[in-house]
């Protein structure tokens, strides 16, 4: 019996698809494969990666597909981290404040948040030399003392590491998330632009970050606070190693045309990398994905690699279970939602094993 499997399924039965099932269970993704093959080929190459915006509303596969962009990641032993943004603790025109949150959920192998993160790569023989070269260039930026102590600090083990506080204060971003200064927001764009320089000169390709709810910018306070939001995310995309997917909805494009109209009409100051992103969206430059839509067909295929993963979990031989009414009942149903066809899959293989036993 596979633990892990058995773990599967009870995600499974609250609706999450966990990330060593999601090949598995991703069903019509070739086309996203793709796009997210070539995406992580330029990560790895430390180029400029263009952004994906992932567009859908709720219950049509977002999260899975953003999920699967996350595995992905992993895999290849890229860091990465999905952040799941607001209009208080977690907006767009504050980066000084998600800084800390990506650090904390960034993730590589077993090493969770970048503090077990730097502390691996500095305790290894083999890329501390990398990461001491890489703070006495120009390209580690306000990272650059932090580092160098920290490498000096692992010559005593990684108890030495742990104490430096003031180095793990800059890292994590503790320096930057009181603040609501603008030379602040500079500051978080640049340190985060400087891990996936980081990453990539010590070998981990660069930085993958998901940014889910991304509409949430329409909560902004006005049109100021929303270019500020697009500036942030004109420089995240402009930057080497980085690659930055963005899940939106419907009113995501409709708050961009109604500001982009304004702009036309009023005189607003747009900086720099706030004009690059709205002129590029509005020339429709970025790849706009969205989930694939499942049919009948699809949801039967989904419904059978379910079971598989089911009777691979608990070692019964549940064949007889038919999910004929199960798949009906699920494509009666207008919105399709992917997560209840999984439960009522997960449901009957249940009730099935209970009747046997």
């Amino acid at each position: 019996m596979d633990g892990r499997e058995r773990a599967a399924i009870r995600r499974l039965r609250a609706g999450v698809v966990p990330s060593w099932a999601l090949e598995r269970l991703s069903v019509a993704y070739e086309q996203i494969k793709k796009v997210v093959d070539q995406s992580l080929e330029r990560v790895l190459a430390q180029k400029q990666i263009g952004p994906v915006f992932v567009e859908g509303e709720w219950g049509v596969g977002k999260t899975h597909l953003l999920s699967y962009v996350q595995a992905s990641a992993r895999t290849l032993g890229v860091p990465c981290a999905l952040i799941n943004l607001d209009a208080s603790s977690s907006a767009l025109n504050y980066p000084q404040r998600f800084y800390a949150t990506i650090a904390e959920r960034l993730s590589l192998e077993e090493h969770h948040g970048l503090k077990a993160i730097v502390t691996h790569i500095v305790c290894d023989q083999r890329t501390r030399p990398l990461v001491y070269a890489f703070s006495k260039s120009p390209e580690s930026g306000d990272l650059s003392y932090a580092l160098s102590v920290l490498c000096h600090s692992a010559l005593s083990g990684e108890e030495a590491v742990a104490e430096e506080q003031n180095s793990w204060n800059i890292l994590l971003g503790l320096d930057l998330n009181w603040s609501t200064y603008g030379y602040k927001r500079r500051d978080a764009l640049a340190r985060i632009s400087a891990l996936a320089r980081m990453f990539g000169a010590t070998g981990l390709g660069g930085l993958v970050v998901l940014f889910d709810e991304a509409e949430t910018v329409d909560q902004l306070w006005n049109i100021r606070s929303r270019l500020t939001a697009y500036t942030t995310i004109g420089s995240m995309c402009q930057s080497a190693g980085l690659w930055a997917i963005f899940g939106i909805t419907e009113r995501f494009n409709q708050t961009l045309a109604e500001d982009i109209r304004r702009l036309a009409q009023e005189r607003f100051f747009v900086e720099q990398n706030a004009h690059w992103f709205l002129t590029r969206w509005q020339k429709t430059s970025f790849d706009i994905v969205t989930p694939p839509s499942i049919d009948r067909a699809l949801a039967r295929m989904v419904a059978e690699r379910v079971a598989k993963l089911y009777r691979d979990a608990y070692q019964v031989d549940l064949n007889e279970v038919h999910f004929d009414q199960v798949v009906a009942e699920w494509a009666s149903n207008p919105i399709r939602n992917p997560r209840r066809l999984i439960r009522s899959i997960v449901e009957r293989m249940d009730r099935a094993r209970q009747i046997e036993f």
